[in-house]
């Protein structure tokens, strides 16, 4: 049975579950390397901003009804989203008093770990090479082109590694100069792909998981509210000007052109006014997931269309069987064509909609499959980052990638579950093989290791 929530009701009670998980995320016996954070910031995005416009009396763009019937079931996943990531904390604690080589039996880290500076380096290049170069050479290639996507998601892991050691080295220096690189990726995506919102996502991991270690001081929040502005800002110049960007990006124009555009754009910002129609305009045009859940709620409630009945829960489940090896792998098209099925809402050709998770649970049973689904993924995502975290805080660096990198395969909050599963799944099979490749290179040059940072357990080589 569905609880009808006001607009009001459902921002207060997104902000005290985003609370009771900061509040859980910080404590020193649950450690994070901010896989939760980040889920919880991109799912954020796409709802709370937008509902909270039409909560403001100056502003009315879409139909207000969908808006808040779509919001109402963000506001159910995060609720049990929050209640998955409880369900875990409890259960890790209670385990971890029966393991005595448990990180929470003590502080996370009282010894610094012995520091590897050549592997975030390496990390980040490998990256870097796999987004900007081997993407546009494999193409299409089944099972190769989704290892590839998650291999250019070492530069996160990179970035994240490298914000950490030079954190607990104490080499401040060493920790900006990387986490300022970290702002570098939006603007990668846009010079090389045409498309904001990759790098951001990026960002916002490796902003997520140094928020995970670095004390939560008066001038940290202030730094961060200011960041948040002039990224906002930045948005409202990149929406203003996104059709001329992907022109020069998409024509093949040289790289010259491409930054030329860009520093255009970032040199005549409109900075952001709240009391501006036309920004909060932008905001809601790309940010606003809640009208499409709503109009599924409708097109449903109409008996236009038939519930899934969890037919994309089953096409999500088999996605992790590489295509490679299943080459006829009935998965049904996602995106479009799926968002179309289920709200009536034709769009134009060339135009992305991602159907997102609320969307497409709900589609599915309900309320109740938006509730039981935001459950599980809580477990998960939360499960994922106290692994990763076990094995960072060990200084196993190798442990942490083979749990990470599978892990920022949730991030696409608004993209269907078939991508995120097979997301997931290509990060094993990435971090596997890069393990792997790692531990027989380091054995071919016979390195002198640290005892048992780099052992031949089966852990550190993805087993």
């Amino acid at each position: 049975m569905e609880i009808p929530l006001s607009l009001n009701q459902g921002l207060i009670i997104w902000v005290v579950a985003i609370i009771v998980i900061i509040l859980i995320q910080r404590t020193r016996t649950f450690p994070s390397t901010g896989l939760v954070y980040a889920y919880l910031v991109n799912l954020w995005l796409i709802h709370w901003p937008a509902a909270l416009l039409y909560a403001l009396p100056w502003y009315w763009n879409q139909n207000i009804d969908l808006v808040k019937t779509g919001f109402n079931q963000s506001v159910y996943g995060i609720v049990a989203f929050t209640v998955g990531i409880v369900c875990v904390r409890l259960f890790w604690q209670s385990s971890s008093r029966k393991r005595l080589d448990s990180p929470l039996s003590s502080a996370p880290v009282l010894e610094v770990p012995e520091p590897d500076h050549k592997l975030p380096v390496f990390y980040i290049v490998v990256g870097l090479i796999s987004s900007l170069v081997l993407s546009r050479i494999i193409g299409r290639l089944p099972t190769i082109n989704a290892v590839v996507a998650m291999a250019g998601q070492l530069t996160v892991v990179g970035l994240c590694l490298a914000c950490w050691q030079a954190w607990w080295a104490k080499n401040y220096r060493a920790f900006t100069r990387w986490l300022s690189a970290a702002f570098a990726l939006p603007l990668i995506t846009i010079v090389f792909q045409g498309f904001l919102g990759f790098g951001t996502v990026a960002l916002i991991s490796v902003l997520a998981f140094v928020a995970t270690f670095v004390p939560l001081r008066p001038q940290v929040v202030l730094t961060g509210m200011l960041i948040s502005y002039l990224g906002l800002s930045f948005y409202i110049g990149y929406m203003r000007d996104r059709s001329e960007i992907r022109m020069v990006v998409w024509g093949g124009q040289s790289l010259e052109a491409r930054v030329r555009r860009v520093y255009e754009t970032a040199t005549s910002l409109e900075w952001f006014d709240p009391w501006n129609v036309e920004h909060l305009r932008l905001i809601d045009m790309r940010l606003n997931q809640n009208t499409l859940i709503g109009a599924s709620v409708a097109y449903l409630s109409s008996g236009f269309q038939e519930y899934a009945r969890g037919a994309t829960l089953q096409d999500a489940a088999i996605a992790i069987v590489p295509r490679i090896l299943w080459p006829e792998k009935p998965v049904r098209a996602g995106g479009n064509a799926l968002v179309t099925a289920y709200t009536g809402i034709p769009f134009a050709a060339g135009t992305s909609v991602g159907i997102g998770q609320v969307m497409e649970f709900y589609i599915n049973f309900g309320a109740t499959s938006v509730i039981v689904g935001f459950l599980v993924f809580g477990v998960l995502i939360a499960f994922f980052d106290l692994k990763a975290a076990r094995y960072l805080h060990q200084g196993d660096w190798q442990g942490f990638t083979f749990w990470f990198l599978p892990g920022l395969g949730f991030m696409a909050a608004g993209d269907s579950l078939v991508v995120v599963v097979a997301s997931v799944g290509a990060g094993f099979l990435t971090a596997f093989l890069l393990n792997r490749g790692v531990h027989i290179w380091r054995s071919h040059r016979h390195n002198r290791l640290r005892p048992g940072a780099y052992s031949t357990h089966p852990r550190n080589i993805g087993l």
